[in-house]
């Protein structure tokens, strides 16, 4: 079901439009209950933090492509063998439509002109229209394409990343923690109600999701997830594959 919660603007909106150069940033609700509700709580060892990416397309570097080779994998030796008795899901409807249009995927020159050369009469409308688009790829749970709106995002403060550090990494990290928190849910609704999902889609995204992840270890911490950890969105989604694959 399509998620019905949509993109508020922020108090610091206010200040970018009162003030050139003030950052901006979405805020949904973070002063509110901030740590994930997880299935399992168990702690690991330390993740190792991985090169972080400003890149708005492709969100990923090399060598955090490099990297996610090491991460732990779905096992699909069981997948051939037991094929016929147990196919794969159709697409839901929700699916099929990210698949064949993705709309709220903006190309690199349209978000540069929204969120570049902007003024203090304008800056409110491209921030939300920006805001729209983003909250269009979460409804369609593409978290890829959320995520590659990250940088576009922070482009509003460009000129006080070196001065305002703290406050342009934030925007980062509450988006970062907006698309997790709704990427557990999508688990979850995976797990619960497996006719509706289909499995490479499904595999796709717990795949993308797990590099991104390890890309953002600030996200456990007390101020995000801290009763969660990589290894339990790791095997969530594996639980997640497992109830789509062999969904009765």
């Amino acid at each position: 079901m399509k998620n019905h919660r949509r993109l508020a603007v922020g108090a610091a909106l206010g200040s970018i439009v009162a003030t050139l150069g003030t950052y901006a940033y979405i805020n949904y609700d973070l002063s509110s209950k901030r740590k994930l509700e997880t299935e399992s709580v168990e702690e690991t060892e330390p993740i190792v933090e991985l090169p972080e990416s400003t890149e708005a397309t492709p969100y990923r570097s090399e060598k955090t492509q490099q990297k996610a080779q090491n991460l732990p994998k779905y096992n699909q030796k069981k997948k051939s063998r037991n094929q016929l008795n147990h196919p794969t899901q159709k697409p839901s409807d929700l699916e099929r439509t990210v698949e064949e249009e993705k709309s709220y995927d903006l190309p690199p020159e349209k978000r540069i002109a929204l969120t570049t050369n902007w003024s203090l009469e304008n800056v409110k409308d491209r921030f939300e229209e920006l805001g729209k688009h983003y909250q269009d790829a979460m409804d369609a749970h593409d978290f890829k394409v959320a995520a590659s709106y990250i940088p576009d995002f922070q482009r509003f403060m460009e000129a006080e990343k070196d001065t305002k550090p703290e406050a342009y990494q934030k925007i980062e990290n509450d988006l970062a923690y907006h698309i997790t928190t709704d990427y557990d849910k999508y688990l979850s609704a995976a797990i619960e109600d497996c006719s509706k999902h289909d499995f490479d889609s499904v595999f796709a995204k717990v795949t993308w999701m797990n590099v991104f992840l390890a890309e953002h270890p600030r996200l456990f911490s007390p101020d995000y997830l801290e009763k969660s950890n990589l290894a339990n969105f790791i095997r969530k989604g594996n639980q997640a594959l497992e109830a789509v694959e062999y969904c009765n």
